[in-house]
């Protein structure tokens, strides 16, 4: 019986929209070098400017919600084409803030 609930919760979460656990590691990930928002929120830092040479792993800026930050890396190594966000801007999970142009 407990098995069944918890099967039932799992679905009524996934079909609320919900994020799960595989949900996030998606919109982590590039496409084309493109920086994605990790979460809805504000933009609080963007560390980097057009022509910066970058490596992987490097701050490219920081999104804050409900007091947490979260800090967004560079997926790949290469120079940034655009910033598409500032600092103060409101961003939905998903959002593009960077492109990686030359990205490994």
């Amino acid at each position: 019986m407990a098995k069944k609930v918890f099967s039932g919760l799992v679905t009524a979460w996934r079909f609320a929209g919900w994020p799960t656990s595989n949900s996030f590691s998606s919109v982590n990930a590039t496409i084309d070098g493109v920086v994605r928002a990790p979460m809805h929120g504000s933009v609080v830092e963007i560390a980097v400017k057009a022509g910066d040479q970058i490596e992987k792993g490097d701050r490219v800026g920081v999104v804050e919600a409900m007091k947490m930050e979260h800090a967004m890396r560079a997926p790949v190594a290469g120079v940034i084409e655009k910033v598409l966000a500032e600092p103060g801007a409101q961003v939905a999970q998903g959002d593009a803030i960077a492109v990686i142009a030359g990205g490994d």
